[in-house]
């Protein structure tokens, strides 16, 4: 999904994950390993084509956002995929395996 996604579509995806998970880390305490605040920070909470995503939330304010994301991106994304469709797995073989010889498809 997310190679159909644009810059400030995937901008907009970071913010609300990071928030919920902003809500999360200071109702629980201390992160005793430090491993989820790096989200917070880095590049890792942006959504990637080839990578499960995990859209987190911590109360209800969350979750409409959630949906409001959807709902402000579907139209464009469908659009996108359909003047280009492309699966999870013809995307891979096309940005990150290029310089691989792929299987025949049987």
């Amino acid at each position: 999904m997310f190679q159909y996604t644009t810059d400030t579509e995937a901008a907009a995806f970071t913010d609300i994950l990071r928030s919920a998970l902003r809500k999360y880390l200071d109702a629980r305490g201390p992160d005793p390993y430090g491993t989820l605040r790096e989200y917070l920070t880095s590049d890792l909470a942006a959504p990637k084509p080839n990578v499960d995503t995990f859209y987190y939330y911590f109360d209800e304010e969350d979750a409409r956002k959630w949906g409001e994301w959807y709902g402000l991106i579907m139209e464009s994304w469908i659009s996108r995929f359909v003047a280009n469709p492309e699966s999870n797995d013809d995307w891979a073989w096309r940005a990150l395996w290029p310089h691989l010889e792929r299987p025949k498809r049987v």
